[in-house]
Formats: structure tokens, sequence, C-alpha cells
């Protein structure tokens, strides 16, 4: 009986410690979560922030081109949010009285990013019945058949489509900010995408 006693005590002290170990990883993964959130949210902002500078500095510019893809002057360049409806991290309007609406993203781009950003240009579309520009801008990578899913979207709302790869966004940051570097932006994009 003793030593049954014995395993018995020391089995239970195992699950004590793996009761405080368990804790600990949510603990650990809560703290990893708050981190990254927050550290995604300004990530983000600053990605706004910076494209709300370069769309600025194409206005005072008239437009530009940029390996072959016009960019129209925008006026009004802003932030669109209608509370349960649809966000826009920039929109603004170009001489041929198309809205540009604008999402941003600082991570990977994948085909689900674009049917949440189409079903809220829909959902814009649907408001205003306005010609439009859905314009996404990739500063990581973008997945195959990107690009063709969100011509089709526009186009199948009458409006038009535009995607901004990593390289091309960092051409653009580096109107308004030439020395940036941005090191995936430079290296990894053809591997990411094929193209």
């Amino acid at each position: 009986m003793d030593a049954l006693s014995e395993i018995a005590k020391r089995l239970a002290r195992i699950e004590r410690l793996l009761r405080i170990l368990v804790e600990d990883f949510r603990g650990l993964k809560i703290a990893f979560e708050k981190t990254f959130g927050a550290w995604g949210i300004v990530v983000g902002k600053t990605a706004e922030f910076l494209f709300h500078k370069v769309f600025r500095e194409i206005a005072s510019r008239g437009g530009i081109e940029v390996d072959g893809i016009r960019i129209p002057a925008l006026a009004n360049v802003r932030r669109l949010v209608c509370p349960s409806k649809y966000e826009f991290d920039l929109v603004g309007e170009d001489s041929e009285g198309r809205t540009w609406l604008v999402e941003i993203k600082y991570r990977f781009l994948f085909r689900r990013d674009v049917k949440r950003f189409m079903k809220r240009v829909k959902r814009w579309y649907d408001d205003v019945r306005k010609p439009f520009v859905a314009c996404m801008i990739s500063l990581v990578g973008v997945e195959e058949g990107v690009e063709e899913l969100l011509h089709n979207w526009a186009r199948e709302l009458g409006g038009e489509a535009l995607l901004l790869r990593p390289k091309l966004a960092l051409k653009l940051i580096r109107l308004v900010e030439p020395e940036v570097e941005i090191f995936s932006l430079e290296s990894t994009e053809e591997d990411q995408s094929g193209h």
C-alpha cells in the first residue's frame, strides 16, 4: 500500500503541475492574442495613414502611371464607415465620376478577403448606385486566383477592379516615403504569388 500511496501522491502532484502549466499556456495565449491583435490594429491604421498620403501625392501630380497602371487623381480621399453595412479604408472620386473603394491588406491577401470586400462593395453599391473601382492593395503577397475573382465580382456589379500587388504598393509608398524598406515586399512577392 505504501508504494501505491506514493504513486498516488506523485500523480496528484503531476496533475497539479499540469493544471498550472495549462493555466499558464492559456494566459500566454491570451497575452499573444491581445498583443498581436493590438499590433495588427496599429499596423493597419499606419498603412491606411500612409496610403492616404500616397493618394494625396498622386492627386497633387494629377495622377500617375506606374508599371503600366494608371492611377488617377482622387478627390475627397477619406475613410468611409457606414455602421453595420460597410467600411472602407479609403474612398475617393476620380474625374470620370467613379468612386474608388480601397481596401489595404498589410498581410497576405486571400480569396476570402476578396469575397468579404466585395460583399461590402455590393452593400455600398446597393445604397448609392454609382460607378466604382474596387481597389485592393496587398503589402505582403497574393493568393493565386485573387485578381481574377476581384475582377469578376466587380464586373458583375458593373464596376471595375484594380489589384495593387506588393512591389507596386512599395513603389507607391516610396512616392511619399522614399527611404522606406519593407523587405518582404521586395524579396518574396514572386515566390508567394507566382507573378
